[in-house]
């Protein structure tokens, strides 16, 4: 049975979905068509991501075409629920597999968490400052919702960090901000830790950009629910460009961050850094 010897464990919003398209394209390297699995959090995430993979046999079913010497996934959830995937992770693949963890100024990936969700799922209709009064509550009272709305918590990175650390082997922490401003020379460090050469020679192209919203509450329900008006629509030819048509423009300036907002968020997280650049022995300069 093949098992990835390498996995990415977050954090959400952070990058790890054009990493796993750069690591893709290496020829030494295998990721498979489904990016999150999930599979070492299953039980966190039940009922409230689509794609998850249950069943043992179906995870490692995604890795048998695999002819390459590297095999890895990108779970991001495995940060956040670090206690649950950490267990399951060592139980079925041991101390030694390689783990990578992209971390992005908490500030900054809540807000872009906050817009990501916006867009996407039909049960989040909150402000961002309504919804970060609300976090604590939200999973409790809603068993069908993401963990993507946990907000705040999800970019408390310190303890989960120090965990992976303290747990396995060989654990490699990088930055958002040095995939953005120097991709190759962050492929080059990822490439160093997986022991491959010529990472930093694949197609740089960013994915999963957000940048735009709905233009009305109402299109945004319409589409993302599960409405027969939806399942009339699929039949239109063109659909993706009608649609297109009731999101605003990626070029269109999106609210920004209240200043209250963000003032509030750098004192929440003053703490976590702190603690985080110890553990990772790096001075972060998030603001």
């Amino acid at each position: 049975m093949k098992k990835p010897n390498f996995l990415i464990v977050g954090a959400a919003k952070s990058g790890t979905t054009s990493l796993y398209h750069y690591l893709k394209q290496h020829p030494d390297i295998f990721m498979p068509t489904l990016k999150e699995p999930q599979y070492f959090v299953k039980d966190k995430v039940r009922n409230r991501i689509h794609k998850v993979v249950y069943d043992k046999n179906e995870y490692y079913s995604l890795f048998k075409e695999s002819q390459e010497k590297l095999m890895g996934e990108a779970s991001v959830f495995y940060l956040f629920y670090y206690k649950e995937a950490i267990q399951n992770i060592i139980q079925e693949l041991g101390n030694e597999v390689k783990i990578i963890i992209v971390l992005r100024n908490p500030i900054e990936r809540s807000y872009s968490a906050y817009q990501h969700v916006s867009r996407n799922n039909v049960m989040e209709s909150l402000s961002f400052e309504m919804a970060l009064e609300k976090e604590t509550k939200r999973l409790e009272k809603n068993p069908n919702l993401t963990p993507m709305v946990c907000y705040l918590a999800m970019g408390l990175y310190s303890e989960a960090v120090k965990a992976y650390k303290e747990a396995f082997k060989n654990v490699l922490v990088v930055l958002y901000d040095d995939l953005q401003s120097s991709p190759k020379n962050f492929l080059n460090e990822i490439g160093d830790f997986l022991e491959v050469q010529g990472l930093n020679d694949v197609q740089i192209k960013k994915h999963n950009v957000g940048g735009w919203s709905w233009k009305h509450p109402f299109l945004k329900k319409l589409f993302l629910s599960k409405s027969p008006i939806k399942s009339a629509l699929k039949n239109v030819p063109g659909l993706k460009y009608i649609v297109s048509s009731f999101k605003s423009s990626s070029s269109e300036k999106l609210t920004p961050m209240h200043d209250e907002t963000r003032k509030m968020l750098r004192a929440y997280y003053a703490e976590d850094i702190k603690l985080l650049s110890k553990y990772i022995n790096k001075d972060l300069a998030w603001e």
